[in-house]
C-alpha cells in the first residue's frame, strides 16, 4: 500500500515536472519567435510618396520572406503586380524597403534591400509580405498593406488588411498572391475603403448649379477653385479634393470650380493666386487660402472647420 502511494506520488511529480517543462518550452519558443516589424513613412505634398520598411525584430530570423507589389486605380483594380524582392533569411535588424516615386523619375537606388516603384499621380499601391509562419512553420503567414488613391491623395498612411478582409482584397485584385500591427489609426475614409463601401467625392460646381448645391446643405462648403490651363496640376488638386470629401463628407460639402468656364463664380470668389480654396457658410466667405501643398496642410489651415 505504502509502495503504491509512493509510486503514485513519484508519477504525479514526474507529470507535473513534464508539464512545467512543456509550458516553459512553449513560452521560450513564443518569446524567441521571429517578428516582422513594418514601418510606414508618407512624404506629403501635392503628389505624396510612400516608404514601407519590413524589418526582423524578433530573437530569430524571418524565413523565406517574399514581397509583392500591385498598383491600384480608383476602382481598386490592380493595374499590375510583380515580385518586389525575396530573401531566404531576414536576420535580426535587417530590412527590406519599398519606396514609391513619380512615374517620370528614373530610379536612383542600387541597394539590393530597396525596391523603388514608379507611380502616376492618380495611382495607389498595395504590398504583400509572405513568410514562413513563426510557430506553425509549414504554413505561410502574410501581411498586406494597401494605399489606394483616396488615401494617397490625402497623405494618409496605408491601412493593414487582416483576416477575411485581406483574403477578399487579394481575391479581388491579386488572386495569384495567395499561397500584424500598424500604429496609425485608420481614418473614416480608410475604414470605408476597407469595407469596400462607396466613398464620397467632390461635386463639380458651376455658375448655374452653385446656389442650388449650397442651399441644400446645412453645413459649411469647402470650395476649391482652379483653372483648366494648369492641366495636370489642377487635375491632381481635384483628385486630392475627392479625398478631402471622403474624409469630411457629409458634414462638409466639398466643391470644385473650373474658373475658366465659370466667370460668375470667379468674380464672386476673386483671387490672384491659383488654385485657391474658400470656406463658405451661411452665404458668406468665412476663410480663404491660396496655393496647394497637401491635404494635411489644407486641413491644418482650415482646422476650425475640418475637424
Amino acid at each position: 500500500m505504502e509502495f503504491s502511494v509512493w509510486f503514485g506520488n513519484i508519477a504525479n511529480t514526474i507529470t507535473i515536472v513534464a508539464g512545467v517543462i512543456a509550458i516553459a518550452t512553449v513560452v521560450v519558443a513564443w518569446l524567441n519567435q521571429p517578428k516582422l516589424s513594418v514601418r510606414t513613412h508618407v512624404q506629403s505634398g501635392p503628389i505624396p510618396q510612400l516608404q514601407l520598411t519590413f524589418s526582423s525584430v524578433g530573437a530569430s530570423s524571418i524565413r523565406d520572406i517574399e514581397l509583392s507589389i500591385g498598383v491600384l486605380d480608383d476602382n481598386d483594380h490592380a493595374a499590375c503586380g510583380d515580385g518586389a524582392g525575396a530573401k531566404a533569411t531576414l536576420g535580426r535588424n535587417e530590412s527590406l524597403t519599398i519606396r514609391t516615386q513619380p512615374a517620370d523619375v528614373q530610379s536612383s537606388t542600387s541597394a539590393p534591400e530597396e525596391r523603388v516603384f514608379n507611380l502616376k499621380p492618380t495611382q495607389g499601391i498595395y504590398v504583400t509580405a509572405q513568410f514562413r509562419a513563426p510557430v506553425l512553420t509549414w504554413l505561410r503567414a502574410s501581411r498586406t498593406f494597401a494605399w489606394p488613391p483616396v488615401l494617397r491623395a490625402a497623405s494618409e498612411h496605408p491601412v493593414e488588411l487582416r483576416g477575411h478582409r485581406e483574403r477578399s482584397f487579394l481575391d479581388r485584385v491579386a488572386p495569384q498572391a495567395h499561397q500584424a500591427p500598424n500604429r496609425h489609426r485608420p481614418s473614416n475614409a480608410a475604414k470605408r475603403w476597407i469595407k469596400n463601401q462607396p466613398l464620397p467625392t467632390a461635386s463639380v460646381a458651376t455658375d448655374s448649379n452653385f446656389d442650388n448645391l449650397v442651399s441644400h446643405h446645412s453645413g459649411p462648403a469647402f470650395i476649391g477653385l482652379g483653372p483648366t490651363w494648369q492641366g495636370e496640376w489642377w487635375d491632381n488638386t481635384k483628385h486630392a479634393l475627392d479625398s478631402l470629401a471622403a474624409r469630411h463628407a457629409p458634414r462638409v460639402l466639398v466643391l470644385t470650380v473650373d474658373v475658366d468656364n465659370n466667370p460668375v463664380l470667379q468674380a464672386r470668389f476673386p483671387s490672384s493666386t491659383l488654385p485657391y480654396f474658400v470656406m463658405y457658410q451661411d452665404r458668406q466667405i468665412t476663410q480663404m487660402e491660396a496655393g496647394f501643398s497637401s491635404i494635411p496642410e489644407l486641413e491644418e489651415l482650415f482646422r476650425n472647420y475640418l475637424k
